[in-house]
């Protein structure tokens, strides 16, 4: 599975939410031309997630676990220096301050210098209306992703993780935090469960420095080709 990407093909993130190892495998084959790096989250895990993730490393695969953790300080400096210990490239973990340093503190510990901790500010499959219901006192989410990203930052993350619809905000507070945009498709697309997507187009004018793609191209007929589309439409944009 060893593949080297263009400068182009490293701003593309695909979600691997697929029922398998193998499924997995053969999707990462069909689509390595096109893709950076690939994401495992929550759902991976049941299946393998983690022995898959080292495997991928191991194969010089750039590997992002989507793990959003959230615990106690020593917890969550605990399984950061276990999870560094992969060589996963990035790794997510919610946006309170304290968990952001205590991450951080666990990647330094086990010597993880190539790993980016992004802080989750709040997720694109949700909107002002949850955001309310979830008791937060903002007027809209712009100010929630906002306050959220900026705690984040002092605590020391390296990025964070925010929908296009807060990018182009960040991106002008925050020079140099790095951007991932979730909830990106190609235009026409479904929006499945997603209630803030974006464009590849939109996303890296907004500022963002990488974008997740997920069933566009792991649900397409031909995933080569749909790779290939997000692919072609990113270097248009960012070239």
């Amino acid at each position: 599975m060893r593949r080297e990407t263009d400068e182009f093909g490293k701003k593309i993130i695909l979600a691997l939410d697929l029922p398998d190892v193998e499924t997995a495998k053969e999707m990462i084959f069909q689509t390595q031309d096109y893709i950076g790096t690939y994401k495992i989250g929550l759902g991976f895990l049941g299946v393998g997630g983690i022995d898959f993730a080292r495997e991928l490393v191991k194969a010089g695969l750039d590997v992002f676990l989507d793990m959003k953790l959230f615990d106690i300080r020593n917890t969550v400096k605990t399984a950061v220096e276990r999870l560094a210990d992969i060589g996963v490239s990035i790794l997510t973990v919610h946006g309170d301050p304290y968990v952001v340093e205590a991450a951080k503190e666990g990647a330094a510990r086990a010597g993880a210098s190539g790993l980016d901790i992004y802080a989750v500010t709040f997720l694109t499959s949700l909107d002002m209306k949850d955001a309310t219901e979830a008791g937060y006192k903002f007027g809209s989410v712009e100010e929630l992703v906002m306050f959220r990203a900026n705690v984040a930052a002092r605590a020391g993350a390296d990025g964070v993780i925010a929908s296009v619809k807060e990018t182009a905000a960040l991106r002008d507070s925050f020079s140099t935090l790095k951007i991932i945009t979730p909830g990106v498709r190609s235009a026409g697309s479904a929006a499945h469960d997603q209630k803030r997507v974006a464009t590849p187009t939109e996303a890296f004018q907004a500022g963002a420095d990488k974008i997740v793609v997920g069933r566009e191209i792991t649900e397409a007929k031909a995933p080569l080709q749909a790779a290939e589309g997000i692919y072609t439409e990113v270097k248009a944009v960012s070239g």
